[in-house]
């Protein structure tokens, strides 16, 4: 594993063969093409930052690679997106805000925070999981992004107010927008995917979504 332990900027093309870890309340930037192996993650510690400036995150050997993995406890931000950067090939999700750790430990984190623009995310499993161990306000934002290719887009377990605009999801193999007990703003987006292009399982959280001025593609259902 690569340990990042003081801030630090990626602005070089870089294989990464085993996992890289950005050690608690570190900010690590990337602006360049980074190359992960098939058992290879980005694992973002209690309140790091993973800012992706413009670079690309992709395999390098092995078809897929296995996404960012978040821990979460920041209020501005765990992982920010932007500047057309580009995600590739992840065999789980892209971001995903479900610590490594084993129960009960993996309940001290949760509910991280991502805010990602003008991005594209291809052929990745999901492009995000957002989760919370119970109903709680969330400031993500999906604003701008493509996402093509993959099972799901965004799913949601319990985090309240996450925002996904202007963006287009094209081609999910299932559903493009998945909540359980989470609720959105969703507006302005394009939808097509193999089943529905959203899915509320459940919405007993008590906080309302907003739909609005979207396009549903959907094969089964808007």
């Amino acid at each position: 594993a690569i340990r990042v332990s003081s801030n630090a900027t990626i602005s070089g093309p870089m294989s990464v063969f085993g996992d890289l870890i950005i050690e608690d309340g570190i900010s690590l930037t990337i602006t360049s093409d980074v190359y992960f192996s098939e058992y290879s993650s980005i694992i973002v510690k209690p309140h790091a930052k993973l800012i992706v400036d413009g670079g690309t995150l992709t395999n390098g050997c092995g078809d897929f690679w296995k996404g960012i993995i978040v821990y979460g406890g920041n209020t501005d931000f765990d992982v920010e997106i932007k500047n057309s950067a580009r995600i590739y090939n992840t065999s789980k999700a892209a971001v995903s805000m479900f610590s490594p750790e084993s129960w009960p430990l993996a309940g001290n984190y949760g509910n991280g925070i991502l805010h990602a623009e003008n991005s594209t995310f291809n052929n990745c499993r999901r492009m995000v999981e957002f989760m919370s161990w119970s109903p709680m306000p969330n400031t993500s934002d999906i604003r701008g992004c493509v996402q093509k290719g993959g099972k799901w887009g965004i799913t949601n377990w319990n985090c309240q107010g996450i925002e996904v605009t202007d963006n287009i999801f094209n081609g999910m193999s299932s559903s493009c927008i998945v909540s359980e007990a989470g609720s959105f703003e969703i507006v302005n987006n394009f939808f097509k995917s193999n089943e529905n292009d959203i899915l509320f399982n459940n919405v007993s959280a008590g906080f309302e979504s907003h739909i609005d001025y979207n396009s549903f593609y959907g094969s089964n259902f808007g």
